[in-house]
């Protein structure tokens, strides 16, 4: 009896012995692989929606309100890249830095601009560029419209999307002849047999045509029905010969220089002065 007692009590602390360094001797478990899913990746910011596009300038912000941007030549285009932006104040030409964080978004960081003098209008309106991107604290944007906003909401630069549908009304990308003008006497008249004039609308804010003698090229502005060229620049005069096509060529320039308001029937497009008087007919030709 005490033999076996004391082979049982031999077995058990042999056991309580042996147990914990069979345990301590086996190699650690590799720890399990971490899943891919198991991680939340860190959001990568996407580019501005408005990166990369060509925006013409429309409106701005001046200290008695919103004013349209003067009918320019050429447009006042502006394009954002990674971190940068450049533009036209409609005289100077200005390059800059700007800061985006989620909607909030700064400009007018190391600006650089172009030391052009031009008519005191444009430059009135440079200077209210100018100081409505010192302004900007963020972005209003569709597809077709950019907005700039100062910190209490308010827009302080409007921007069309260079070629939105919407901006060209059908009248980019097609050729206008002239069918009738009206002429110094405020009689509808026909062109000169053997001249073409025409007007073409670019869908970058640019005209471009023929006066009959030389080609002519501007900017324009159009709101709704509202149209409005800029300057208009030419070469110099080809029409040497007494025949009336240098006189033409004038007197539709300077019906152009006239017109603030257009109406569009079918193939026909009716440019208008001020008043709603008729100064150009013209008919849509391939």
């Amino acid at each position: 009896m005490f033999n076996t007692l004391r082979a049982f009590l031999m077995l058990g602390w042999m056991l309580l012995t042996v147990g914990p360094l069979q345990a301590q001797s086996l190699p650690p478990e590799p720890a399990a692989p971490l899943s891919a899913d198991a991680i939340e990746p860190e959001p990568v910011p996407s580019p501005p929606p408005f990166m990369e596009i060509d925006w013409r300038l429309t409106v701005y912000r001046s200290a008695t309100g919103p004013k349209a941007v003067l009918a320019p030549a050429p447009p006042l285009l502006f394009r954002f890249a990674e971190g940068e932006f450049s533009g036209s104040s409609g005289c100077n030409r200005l390059r800059g830095r700007y800061t985006l964080n989620n909607l909030a978004l700064q400009l007018g960081s190391e600006l650089a601009i172009t030391r052009m003098m031009c008519p005191e209008a444009v430059m009135q309106q440079e200077a209210a560029i100018l100081s409505a991107l010192q302004n900007v604290t963020g972005y209003r944007y569709t597809p077709d419209r950019l907005e700039l906003i100062d910190a209490t909401g308010a827009g302080v630069l409007g921007f069309s999307r260079v070629g939105a549908a919407s901006e060209a009304d059908g009248l980019d990308g097609r050729r206008w002849q002239l069918d009738r003008y009206l002429d110094a006497q405020g009689v509808l008249s026909v062109p000169l047999p053997e001249t073409q004039l025409d007007l073409r609308f670019d869908a970058r804010g640019q005209i471009n045509g023929s006066d009959g003698c030389n080609p002519y090229l501007s900017g324009f502005i159009r709101n709704g029905t509202a149209l409005q060229f800029g300057p208009l620049a030419s070469t110099r005069p080809s029409c040497t010969e007494t025949d009336g096509r240098a006189e033409q060529a004038a007197a539709y320039l300077a019906l152009l220089g006239r017109v603030r308001q257009y109406r569009r029937d079918a193939e026909q497009l009716i440019l208008l002065d001020a008043t709603g008087t008729p100064l150009v007919y013209l008919r849509a030709v391939d």
